[in-house]
């Protein structure tokens, strides 16, 4: 596929999608500057099965899952119908592939106004969980796990459960965590306590969770090469009491082979088999990557088919793995303009 410039300022969509055409939100412009340039370790060191449709539970990550994250654009799904008719279209079968369907969202919520405007929220969840689909409440940012910002994120885990008292089918289903630690400039200056800053995050999230009384899951997005460079953050979660329920590996390469068997594709380390052994307790879900940005960490450039191939084989060889969680893309806007 021909390279293409990143464009800065607009998403590029595929035909059918005009309404979305429009500036991208100060918080995704953000997401695509911090997070997309720094996936890679930092030093080198098919058809979907039924679902109910009713949800009185989450619904766990399963090797049939396949999940899509939604940033910017979540806001305009919730509150505009033709946009909402378009992206519940589009995810049944993105860019016409089947294999490809979304059963499970990571949504982001923060522009969502689930206080202040909760009516047209519960209906873009009911109407997700008339399809079939999980929705977790997306939110995060890498500066909550610096000293007395962790705040930030148990807020909003008791904003979902307030949200959440007393619904049934109108409700979220998990809480999504993205908060990047290895981001920060504190990073190579004081590792340790970010990551403890991180990890007792998930933990006095998970404790909120249990005090509610509801049933309702915490996931993480983790880079792939945690669980051979960072123990810090990985053993704690890993564990048999983890406070996570899953977590979604952030698994970017731009070949089948690597994508299974990591760096190299020597299954040493990264990618879903080395990630696999290393998971103790804890269901992982595979995320590749279909933004504009380092090609070796993206499929933007060997397009959608080279993606579900990507699937299909993972689907093939992990179904049966212990803790394999299905697969996940992000992100909804590049996935619309995937050739």
């Amino acid at each position: 596929m021909k390279k293409m410039k990143i464009l800065s300022v607009t998403v590029v969509l595929i035909a059918g999608f005009s309404l979305f055409l429009q500036p991208i939100d100060a918080f995704a412009a953000s997401r695509l500057r911090r997070t997309h340039v720094s996936r890679r370790a930092p030093t080198p060191i098919v058809t979907v099965a039924p679902i109910s449709p009713v949800i009185s539970a989450p619904l766990s990550v399963t090797s049939a899952t396949r999940a899509l994250w939604v940033w910017g654009a979540s806001a305009a799904i919730v509150s505009d119908s033709r946009a909402q008719d378009e992206f519940f279209s589009f995810i049944a079968a993105p860019g016409g592939d089947a294999s490809l369907r979304i059963n499970r969202l990571y949504f982001f919520g923060d522009n969502l106004g689930i206080s202040s405007n909760p009516a047209p929220v519960r209906a873009f969840l009911r109407r997700a969980h008339q399809s079939g689909i999980a929705v977790e409440y997306l939110t995060g940012d890498a500066a909550w796990a610096l000293p007395g910002m962790g705040y930030n994120a148990t807020a909003r885990v008791d904003k979902v459960i307030a949200f959440n008292t007393g619904a049934t089918d109108e409700r979220f289903d998990g809480i999504h965590f993205d908060i990047e630690p290895y981001l920060l400039a504190e990073w190579n200056s004081n590792r340790a306590s970010v990551s403890a800053n991180f990890v007792n995050i998930l933990k006095e999230s998970r404790a909120k969770i249990t005090a509610s009384g509801q049933n309702l899951s915490l996931a993480a997005d983790i880079p792939t090469w945690y669980s051979f460079t960072v123990p810090e953050i990985w053993q704690p979660i890993t564990v048999a009491d983890t406070p996570l329920s899953n977590a979604t590996i952030m698994n970017y390469f731009d070949s089948k082979a690597n994508f299974l068997f990591g760096y190299g594709g020597a299954d040493v380390s990264g990618g879903i088999g080395p990630n696999l052994r290393a998971s103790g307790a804890l269901p992982l879900t595979f995320g590749a990557e279909t933004g504009i940005t380092d090609p070796s960490t993206t499929f933007f450039e060997e397009g959608r088919t080279a993606l579900a191939e990507t699937f299909a084989a993972a689907a093939q060889t992990y179904s049966g793995t212990n803790g394999f969680g299905g697969l996940a893309i992000h992100h909804f806007d590049s996935l619309r303009s995937l050739k």
